[in-house]
C-alpha cells in the first residue's frame, strides 16, 4: 500500500503500469479497490486488459470473493469510460 501511495504521487506510466500490475494479480479486495482509488479519472486506456482480468477474477465466484458486489461495481465504475 505504501509503494502505491508513492506511485500516485509519481503519476503517469509508471503508476499506470503499478496499478495494472496489481489489478491483473492482487485478489485482495481491499487492495484492489486502493488500486482502483489511485487511477486519475478517466483511467487510461492501458489499464483496460488489467480491470476486465481483475472484474473477471471476482465475477467468477461472486457471493464469496466480492459478497456485496463493490469491488466488481467499482471496477465497471473505471472500466466504463474507457470501454469500447
Amino acid at each position: 500500500m505504501d509503494r502505491l501511495r508513492a506511485m500516485r504521487m509519481a503519476g503517469g506510466a509508471q503508476l499506470t503500469a503499478f496499478v495494472s500490475e496489481i489489478l491483473a494479480q492482487e485478489h485482495d479486495p481491499d487492495v484492489t479497490m486502493a488500486a482502483l482509488a489511485a487511477l486519475p479519472k478517466p483511467p487510461p486506456r492501458e489499464v483496460a486488459g488489467a480491470l476486465r482480468t481483475a472484474w473477471e477474477w471476482f465475477a467468477a465466484n461472486g457471493k464469496r470473493r466480492d459478497p456485496g458486489g463493490f469491488v466488481r461495481t467499482g471496477i465497471l465504475q473505471a472500466l466504463a469510460p474507457i470501454a469500447t
